[in-house]
């Protein structure tokens, strides 16, 4: 359906489940159960433990770090909320959340994001005017359409500050732009 749905982790958990359920269920009747020779059972034996031992060395690895790939929706935030972060007051603008990046970018950065961040999601697609009392703006992935508009009515520009997958933008701040 051209969604990114089906490769979220939530959705594969009963595969997963299903698999170590499998697995379980060899590894006892090989290991416990079965009839077979003392030399058999140590080799399974020894590979369960194997098995075991990989996954303990996969946990302590994917543990620490902040993106994995069934630990976030993207790896960008995390880039885009520390160049955010830089800014005192700043006010962040999402005037496409729904389209092609997803609601779940959106939660991912407001959770990293400082308390007194303020977000703006779905304004008016002819934004009248920010309030001074923000020290910097920033728009997340601003569509050409959205660029030209703030040009065109206000006279305002905005400058590329990360562009990787996805891209925040920031108001090019100068005297009465706002």
């Amino acid at each position: 359906m051209g969604g990114l749905r089906s490769v979220i982790m939530r959705y594969s958990i009963p595969v997963y489940l299903g698999c170590h359920l499998a697995m379980a269920y060899l590894l006892a009747q090989k290991t416990i159960l079965s009839p077979e020779v003392k030399m058999r059972k140590h080799l399974w034996r020894l590979l369960l433990l194997g098995l075991i031992v990989l996954q303990i060395i996969s946990c302590v690895i994917i543990l620490p770090k902040k993106t994995w790939w069934n630990k976030g929706y993207s790896s960008d935030n995390i880039a885009m909320v520390n160049i955010i972060k830089q800014s005192q007051n700043p006010l962040i603008i999402c005037l496409e959340c729904g389209q092609d990046w997803g609601w779940g970018n959106v939660l991912s950065i407001s959770y990293l994001l400082e308390p007194q961040t303020k977000l703006q999601l779905f304004p008016e697609t002819n934004i009248k005017q920010i309030p001074d009392t923000f020290t910097d703006v920033f728009f997340l992935n601003a569509s050409e359409k959205l660029q030209y508009t703030l040009k065109k009515e206000h006279g305002w520009n905005i400058a590329l500050v990360f562009k990787h997958n996805q891209s925040l933008w920031k108001l090019k701040s100068s005297t009465g732009n706002k």
